[in-house]
């Protein structure tokens, strides 16, 4: 907007140049020299200088409080931690094990078809509801999908994310890295990703593991 304040103007000032040379040109006529004209082009260029002036300035403002607006609403986000532990647990580890495997169905059954799955828990400890928009994964950098039927995530809410992890089955060490394109409620949009490492502790026969390192950071995306 203020590239388009300048270039009109610009135009607006060259203009009447513009066209008494045409004038001297095509009729012959000198204007150039002529004191009437040179004080109404002065008046008329203050009038277009003020003018621009204040659109400039507005413009500004505008920007102004487009930019509070808008961190005033990235204040307000939901985003995602592991699950941590509680009592004497967390003594011994700050977030709770991840497992391959021994996931269970609704009706109590053992769902054997997620035999090669890490099942991980996420908590929305944000400020806001997450609206989930898409997640990419990736096991030991190699890329892997991760089905998800819910798209909003209350504040403080805990959920599964399965993991396939059939390229890593029973791996000693697993770097898991997630990509999160989310939402709050206000419509901003902006990226979590999240690195964890972890150890197979040999605990169950498809593999627990325990989380050794965890980082997650936030960028903002335009639009």
């Amino acid at each position: 907007m203020k590239k388009h304040i300048l270039l009109i103007t610009i135009s607006m000032l060259i203009l009447p140049l513009f066209l008494i040379a045409i004038a001297w040109v095509v009729f012959n006529k000198f204007i150039f020299d002529n004191p009437n004209f040179w004080y109404g082009y002065m008046a008329y260029f203050g009038t277009i200088v003020l003018a621009s002036v204040s659109l400039w300035q507005n413009e500004n403002a505008k920007e102004t409080n487009e930019r509070m607006t808008q961190q005033q609403l990235r204040q307000k986000i939901g985003y995602f931690s592991l699950k941590e532990n509680e009592g004497e647990m967390r003594k011994i580890n700050k977030f709770s094990d991840i497992q391959v495997g021994q996931i269970y169905s609704l009706d109590g059954k053992l769902d054997e078809s997620k035999e090669k799955t890490l099942n991980v828990f996420l908590k929305n400890i944000g400020e806001d509801l997450i609206i989930l928009k898409s997640l990419n994964a990736s096991i030991n950098n190699i890329c892997t999908s991760v089905p998800c039927d819910i798209n909003n995530i209350l504040k403080n809410e805990t959920i599964a994310f399965f993991i396939d992890v059939s390229s890593s089955y029973q791996s000693e060490a697993l770097e898991i890295d997630l990509i999160f394109r989310l939402q709050n409620i206000a419509g901003v949009d902006y990226t979590q990703e999240m690195s964890i490492s972890c150890y197979n502790t040999k605990a169950t026969a498809h593999g627990t593991y325990r989380i050794e390192k965890f980082k997650s950071s936030f960028s903002f995306n335009k639009g």
